[in-house]
């Protein structure tokens, strides 16, 4: 990751920042609706925050944990003990990413790996547009 000094400083602030409440909503017993929709929106602002830094691999993470958060808040995945475990897992893994967002390398590739296998039961599936969308303008 080749970035200004100044841009992953900003990255590394803001990002511990959505972390930091990530992790205290993950950590209650139960998901309320609103705080569901907190969860989601601290998950957009990593994966924004990320994008912006090119972090490719955090992006990968975060978008990943923003769909859980966001099928939690539509219905679609269910608040569980196993979910709650490991989304504090991977938060706890993306804060290591964070961390490590000047030195990156082959461990934290394979840290992003692992997480994303971790998560990949509970994300609903992307759906993937094949076709090409043809909207009118007029």
């Amino acid at each position: 990751m080749t970035m200004p000094g100044r841009l992953l400083d900003f990255f590394s602030l803001e990002a511990s920042e959505y972390l930091t409440r990530l992790e205290s909503l993950a950590a209650k017993k139960a998901m309320e609706p609103s705080d569901a929709t907190q969860f989601a929106a601290a998950a957009r602002g990593l994966r924004g925050s990320a994008t912006m830094a090119k972090a490719g691999g955090i992006v990968q993470v975060a978008m990943t944990v923003e769909r859980i958060g966001s099928g939690v808040v539509h219905g679609a995945t269910t608040w569980e003990p196993e979910l709650q475990r490991a989304l504090i897992g991977v938060i706890e893994d993306l804060k290591l990413l964070v961390r490590s967002v000047r030195t990156w390398g082959v461990d934290q590739d394979a840290r992003v790996e692992e997480s994303l296998r971790r998560l990949a039961r509970f994300a609903p599936a992307r759906k993937e547009q094949t076709e090409d969308l043809i909207i009118p303008i007029s």
